[in-house]
């Protein structure tokens, strides 16, 4: 499992089967629904316990095994409402738990290159018509204005502050300068976080 900050992409965590051999091919097929991950494993035969406690053998050639994996979701969810500029739609990932005093980001990437971009940021959502598209964060509490790297990237880095109640809501979106764009401005999805 792997998030990305920028252009890098880090390993936060790994997967594995509860048995483990050579040739097992775990991973050979992979599905993903909502927060519930299957993972194939078409080579997998050995002996293992079924659902029901009872050892069965699995050690036909190739009989294979599924196994299930619980995803727990993050503190961030993306809301879309993308406007797209001249290299399509500007993306905005948040990074970190939003727990007090924790350490945080954002990363926008795929936007327009050496652009005046505003940062905005709310604690409640009643989207308005912007430019063209649709700004979530709004009222807004806080305008922050940047500008993106040569690659159309931006990192945002922001500490969260200690007594901020559990449930609290964080709607950012970044609107960036593009003339490309509908009305010369595109807009990165909105992200939606909620500190635990």
């Amino acid at each position: 499992m792997f998030a990305r900050s920028g252009s890098t992409w880090t390993q936060q965590a790994f997967l594995k089967p509860t048995n483990t051999d050579a040739d097992d091919q775990f991973g050979s097929s992979i599905a993903l629904d909502g927060t519930t991950l299957m993972i194939g494993s078409c080579g997998e035969a050995s002996e293992a316990q079924g659902v029901d406690g009872d050892a069965f053998d699995n050690s036909g050639f190739l009989n294979g095994a599924g196994f299930s994996f619980e995803i727990e979701p993050g503190p961030w969810t993306d809301i879309g409402s993308a406007l797209a500029g001249a290299s399509g739609d500007p993306l905005l990932l948040g990074s970190g738990t939003l727990a007090a005093g924790s350490a945080n980001g954002l990363d926008l990437s795929n936007a327009a290159p050496s652009s005046f971009t505003g940062v905005f940021a709310s604690l409640a959502s009643s989207p308005i018509d912007f430019k063209g598209g649709v700004l979530a964060a709004f009222p807004f509490a806080l305008l922050k204005f940047v500008t993106t790297n040569v690659g159309g990237e931006l990192a945002l880095p922001f500490g969260m502050p200690t007594g901020v109640p559990a449930g609290t809501q964080l709607w950012v979106q970044t609107a960036i300068q593009d003339a490309g764009a509908v009305s010369g401005v595109a807009l990165s999805n909105a992200l939606k976080g909620v500190t635990p």
